[in-house]
């Protein structure tokens, strides 16, 4: 998962696009949680680092909520990261903090999301701008309900 994309938007398959990404993402986080369980920390890392960078690289050339959902895929593969460190090797460690670099180094520039939006939004519709801003409230409303159920379960 080394190269870079760009997202390509054509209605009405966008939204679906979107949900395909996010299991994808899901599917990549499940075969990093799979090795964990099966003593294979390397093999975790190594898909938690996929899914942080799939997330990085999914938002590129879309519309502001492709880049949000980038940011949330790449979280999941965060928070699963965050809760492996303590079981790696010191070498393990050393790579992961190159590879976390390099992501950061390729992270989207919200100057550049906000440009895109501003030329996307002129192409669109209003109600189409109209829905995806309903289904950004309602992400945003999902994702503040995750976070605060995993706080309480803590």
């Amino acid at each position: 998962m080394s190269a870079a994309c760009q997202y390509n938007i054509q209605f009405p398959n966008q939204l679906n696009d979107l949900t395909a990404l996010k299991n994808l993402a899901q599917t990549l986080t499940a075969a990093g949680r799979l090795a964990e369980l099966q003593s294979r920390p390397a093999e975790a890392l190594s898909n938690y680092l996929d899914v942080m960078r799939f997330g990085i690289e999914s938002g590129r050339g879309g519309f502001m909520i492709d880049a949000l959902i980038g940011i949330a895929i790449e979280g999941m593969g965060r928070s699963h990261l965050e809760k492996l460190a303590d079981h790696l090797e010191a070498t393990s460690c050393g790579l992961t903090a190159t590879a976390l670099e390099s992501l950061d180094s390729h992270r989207l520039v919200w100057d550049e999301v906000l440009r895109q939006e501003d030329i996307l939004q002129s192409r669109i519709s209003p109600d189409v701008i109209s829905y995806l801003t309903a289904r950004l409230v309602m992400h945003e409303f999902i994702l503040e309900g995750r976070n605060k159920a995993e706080k309480s379960r803590k």
